[in-house]
């Protein structure tokens, strides 16, 4: 709470100083996957398509520097497969597997992201940002075994058309793991988050 708390009043003090603020919405597709921290043949990460919807505030300090705040509601799918079929006994063949079938652990995440962006304009149009983000999960976090705080860094690349039209495209890299299964699985497993997205958007 006390970390919300200062980013507000940071935002307020921003939003005193701002040359121009303009509100705006937007929307888009994410291509997600859940990260593996260690190369294991018997464990694979897939990416799957999820999409995201929310709205932003530009503050406008300069004419080519801005800070952008967004708020915005993200279904971030992911699917695990643990390769049960490939498993043997000792001395064992292929052929004699321990398990006759793979599992796949589907995610699908609902969450809340506020990343708080610094914005570039190259020129009138063209921009690219970088900045932290936050995240809470707001689906069943026990259902998933993940935990439902996560932080990261989000970067990317836009343009702004005349009209409001906004489009961009970024990365967000997932920092914290957020790995909650039992012990001892949560020692020896990390997982983070990674994210593409693509938006569309508009600025009033």
């Amino acid at each position: 709470m006390k970390r919300f708390i200062v980013i507000a009043v940071l935002l307020f003090t921003v939003s005193l100083s701002a040359q121009e603020v303009r509100f705006g919405v937007k929307g888009g597709v994410n291509f997600s996957k859940i990260n593996i921290n260690q190369s294991n043949d018997l464990l694979n990460s897939e990416m799957k398509t999820g999409f995201h919807i929310g709205g932003l505030v530009e503050f406008k300090l300069t004419n080519r520097f801005a800070l952008e705040p967004q708020l915005f509601y993200s279904r971030q799918n992911s699917i695990l497969e643990i390769k049960l079929a490939d498993l043997t006994f000792p001395g064992s063949t292929p052929n004699d597997p321990i398990f006759v079938e793979n599992i796949n652990n589907e995610y699908n995440l609902d969450l809340i992201n506020l990343p708080i962006l610094a914005k570039f304009y190259i020129n009138e149009g063209f921009n690219i940002f970088a900045g932290p983000q936050f995240s809470y999960l707001v689906s069943e976090k026990d259902k998933y075994g993940i935990k439902e705080f996560d932080y990261g860094l989000i970067g990317g690349l836009g343009y702004q058309f005349d009209s409001g039209l906004l489009l961009s495209a970024n990365y967000y890299l997932g920092m914290n793991d957020i790995n909650n299964f039992i012990e001892p699985i949560q020692n020896q497993l990390k997982l983070k988050q990674r994210v593409i997205q693509f938006s569309v958007g508009y600025l009033f």
